[in-house]
C-alpha cells in the first residue's frame, strides 16, 4: 500500500510512476469523468454520471480493455476512488494497469490494486456503445 498525505507529493514504488505535475484543479474523478476540468466530491454525482452517459457494468475481469474505468467502492457503497484502465495484461492473474489522480497530488500510472485507497470493492465499466 502506497500512503500519502494531504499537501505532500506522493511516493510511489515501480511499477507505479508519477505522470506530471500535483494540481489541486481536479480530483480523481474529474480526471476519468471530467477530462481534468474540476472536482467531483459528490458521490451522488459518480452514480449520476454512469448512469447518464450510458456506462454499463463489465461482468468479467477478462472482458476489461483499456480505456474502461474502474470505480474503487468504500465499504459504505460510495465510490471512493475513480481511474482509467490504461492496460490489461493477458496472462494471469489479470491486473489491469490505470491511470488516476490520488487527492490533490499528481496523476499515477499503477497497477489497480497498488494505490492508497480500498481495493477490496473495485468494478469496472464502459461507456455503451
Amino acid at each position: 500500500m502506497i500512503a500519502i498525505s494531504k499537501g505532500t507529493m506522493a511516493k510511489v514504488n515501480p511499477p507505479s510512476e508519477l505522470r506530471g505535475s500535483p494540481s489541486p484543479r481536479y480530483n480523481c474523478h474529474g480526471l476519468v469523468f471530467a477530462s481534468r476540468r474540476t472536482n467531483i466530491h459528490d458521490t451522488r454525482l459518480v452514480f449520476q454520471v454512469l448512469t447518464e452517459d450510458d456506462y454499463k457494468e463489465i461482468s468479467s475481469i477478462q472482458d476489461v480493455r483499456a480505456g474502461d474505468v474502474a470505480i474503487y467502492f468504500a465499504s459504505n457503497g460510495d465510490p471512493e476512488h475513480s481511474a482509467i484502465v490504461t492496460f490489461v495484461p493477458t496472462a494471469t492473474p489479470i491486473v489491469p494497469t490505470v491511470v488516476s489522480k490520488w487527492g490533490s497530488n499528481a496523476e499515477v500510472i499503477h497497477p489497480v490494486f497498488d494505490c492508497p485507497y480500498a481495493v477490496a470493492d473495485i468494478r469496472y465499466y464502459r461507456v455503451s456503445t
